[in-house]
């Protein structure tokens, strides 16, 4: 392999001479093809997803093999130093080799077809060679990066083809945009690509977005969870929670559309359940809180009994917690969960549910059944302890709440 660098670098240093070095172009498209693989997009089959690809591809065209085998390299190590040098060695050298060579060949082929040809930024078939050219170099980046992986891994390389029909369509449509860059480029310069360079990373980031939400929808569904409610264009709700050292945790959620969740919204067919569990988040805002309300009279109409987390006790304070208290009291809960700050400044235990306290790692009362945390061996997390000490009590009683906890606080995120 380092016998492959070495002759790529010297072939890099022959074609220098030919290249155009425009340093204008050159540090937009490096800037471009940095911050998208920053901002890369990964997949289920570790496809990731970027433009930067298409910078290198423009900088073939516009500036020949060696600039774009600059940016091409350049863009791995910078990503490899964010990454906190993440990769195996083995790996990086791979990589670095893989965009040092592709886009030195396909530079060296596209410019020497054009002076064979005649061909020039005013003549259609140029830009049909632009596409060409796109898929020829990610032809060879699938070839020397799934080569190199199975080598590693002992794997056949049928293996590795797996990965091609999920990215094909966004591949053909990242070529398609190649193209069309490239005649923007032409009529317009420099300034068509930092534009392209916004709308393709802006795409990027809400494809991103889209992604996770679907990789977390199709965890919930392998755990048997089923999504049901009205879909929302934008706003999605956001929580960030800040965890130290022990897994205590601090949260700063932004709502969004989901305070905006109405009682006529509702089908009788979602609430067929046989119990309820509602957030205390769900009763300070409105027209959420009247949606809750709605949804505990469906779900009582078809049998089911109701749970209520009191969740956050500040948002009890900001609400007002006597009137709180009244809504709560109000729905009749079977069920309530509260820790010790949402118990105090709610006012004390209501008269007839269930009342579960929630002590963190000094364990639990259930109704007055006081129970000990179960032991771990660390601490990681405790984001969604709570939620997974309700859901546990739900489904099978106090052991299974305690056992669920207990999963929930030795790992990352809010999913035991």
């Amino acid at each position: 392999m380092f016998l492959a660098l070495a002759a790529t670098v010297a072939g890099a240093i022959w074609r220098a001479p030919m290249a155009n070095w425009d340093l204008g172009l050159l540090f937009v498209l490096l800037a471009f093809a940095v911050f998208s693989d920053l901002t890369a997009v990964s997949t289920e089959s570790r496809v990731k997803i970027s433009g930067g690809f298409l910078a290198i591809v423009i900088a073939m065209v516009f500036l020949g093999g060696t600039p774009a085998a600059v940016i091409g390299v350049a863009a791995i190590l910078i990503g490899w130093a964010a990454s906190r040098f993440s990769d195996e060695p083995h790996y990086l050298l791979n990589n670095a080799l893989t965009y040092a060579a592709f886009p030195l060949i396909g530079g060296i082929a596209f410019h020497e077809t054009t002076q064979a040809t005649g061909l020039t930024t005013s003549d259609p078939p140029f830009y049909l060679l632009v596409f060409a050219l796109f898929q020829f170099a990610l032809a060879i980046n699938f070839l020397m990066i799934a080569s190199y992986r199975c080598y590693v891994e002992r794997a056949p390389f049928s293996s590795q083809l797996r990965v091609l029909p999920p990215v094909l369509p966004s591949e053909f449509a990242s070529a398609m945009l190649a193209v069309a860059v490239a005649f923007i480029y032409h009529q317009i310069g420099i300034s068509a690509i930092a534009l392209f360079g916004v709308v393709l990373v802006t795409f990027q980031y809400l494809l991103g977005q889209l992604l996770v939400s679907e990789r977390l929808a199709e965890e919930l569904e392998r755990r048997g969870v089923e999504l049901v409610g009205p879909v929302a264009e934008t706003g999605n709700g956001i929580v960030v929670s800040l965890v130290e050292d022990g897994g205590e945790r601090s949260m700063f959620p932004d709502r969004g559309v989901a305070t905006g969740l109405r009682p006529d919204e509702l089908e009788p067919a979602w609430l067929a359940c046989d119990h309820l569990h509602v957030s205390g988040y769900a009763l300070v805002a409105d027209p959420v809180a009247s949606a809750a309300a709605r949804a505990v009279e469906l779900a009582r109409a078809q049998g089911a009994r109701v749970s209520i987390d009191l969740s956050s006790w500040s948002a009890i304070r900001d609400h007002g917690a006597a009137s709180f208290r009244d809504l709560v009291a109000s729905l009749a809960p079977d069920v309530v969960f509260a820790n010790e700050d949402e118990e105090e400044i709610f006012g004390g235990r209501l008269a007839g549910p269930v009342w579960i306290l929630k002590r963190g790692a000094q364990g639990c009362s259930f109704d007055g059944d006081e129970r000990a945390a179960l032991p771990v061996e660390s601490v990681v997390d405790t984001t969604g302890a709570g939620d997974a000490l309700a859901a546990g009590w739900i489904v099978g009683g106090a052991d299974l709440a305690l056992e669920a906890a207990a999963r929930c606080v030795q790992r990352a995120g809010a999913m035991p």
